[in-house]
């Protein structure tokens, strides 16, 4: 992100290099805390900030993304028996009892990506994944682990809420537990809690999408991909709160994961490219 910020910057200093006067009003901004619920951009939005339409750089490998998949943080706690470890048949490990959770995830995760893949989706493997990315058990290596705890992200896909989607992942869970007596009795309990992210979208034809397009097939010379991004992103609060159409379009496909980089050529097609929209979405004026 500190590339494209960059690239925003660089976009804006090539139209004032050409001494080309912007007809429209631009604005860039820089907010916090996308990764715990958009915070930031909501921020920006009850400040009071408005445009006709915003682009979000986020690493989408250049592909154009009017639709937005949202995405909750979720928790899930499960309920053992302790006993000793010499005489573990006496109680019920609730490590074990987790991996029952697991796989109603893992169900519930094949049930998201068969019912909610639209087009806009084509050609990605999983776009709604459900991970666990913190595990918690026991709390000795000589005891029969009394608790577990499951934390992770589960997607919400455009045609979902977040409240839909916490009901949706109760159900999964609890059909994937009913079969064993201890948690029939001792149900898992599955919250959604702190960060959550709606989805949202807009329309395929709307002229900021066209216009993106049009600024990318003529750098590149090819037709430009319209798709849906895997994830929620700040221009679901622009979009739904503040009457202002958000896109999502930006180079790369690495986040969240050691090396995460940026490759130089990319970034330089990213900023002529935003200076091409610039110039296009904005007009300038004759002289």
């Amino acid at each position: 992100m500190k590339g494209t910020m960059g690239a925003m910057l660089g976009a804006v200093r090539a139209v004032g290099l050409a001494d080309l006067k912007l007809k429209g009003d631009l604005t860039i901004l820089s907010t916090i805390e996308e990764e715990t619920g958009s915070a930031g951009a909501l921020s920006a939005v009850l400040r009071g900030y408005r445009a006709e339409a915003a682009i979000f750089p986020e690493p989408t490998g250049f592909a154009v993304c009017p639709v937005q998949g949202g995405g909750a943080r979720f928790k899930i706690s499960l309920k053992g028996k302790s006993a000793h470890a010499g005489q573990r048949y006496l109680g019920g490990s609730a490590l074990e009892k987790a991996d029952l959770v697991r796989r109603g995830l893992n169900d519930y995760e094949d049930y998201l990506n068969e019912h909610y893949k639209t087009p806009v989706y084509a050609g990605m493997e999983k776009p709604f994944c459900v991970n666990v990315g913190v595990f918690n058990s026991g709390d000795w290596f000589c005891t029969v682990p009394e608790t577990a705890y499951l934390e992770g992200r589960l997607a919400v896909p455009p045609g979902l809420t977040v409240k839909e989607s916490l009901e949706n992942i109760r159900r999964f869970v609890q059909a994937a537990v009913q079969d064993d007596t201890w948690l029939s009795l001792n149900p898992p309990q599955v919250d959604i809690f702190g960060t959550y992210w709606e989805s949202a979208a807009i329309s395929l034809d709307h002229p900021i999408v066209k216009t993106t397009a049009a600024a990318f097939e003529g750098h590149f010379n090819r037709p430009a991909r319209l798709a849906g991004t895997p994830w929620g992103t700040d221009g679901r609060m622009f979009t739904e709160l503040a009457g202002t159409p958000a896109l999502v379009f930006g180079p790369g496909v690495s986040a969240h994961c050691p090396d995460e980089f940026l490759g130089v050529k990319d970034l330089l097609d990213y900023t002529k490219i935003l200076a091409r929209i610039l110039v296009d979405w904005c007009g300038v004026a004759e002289n």
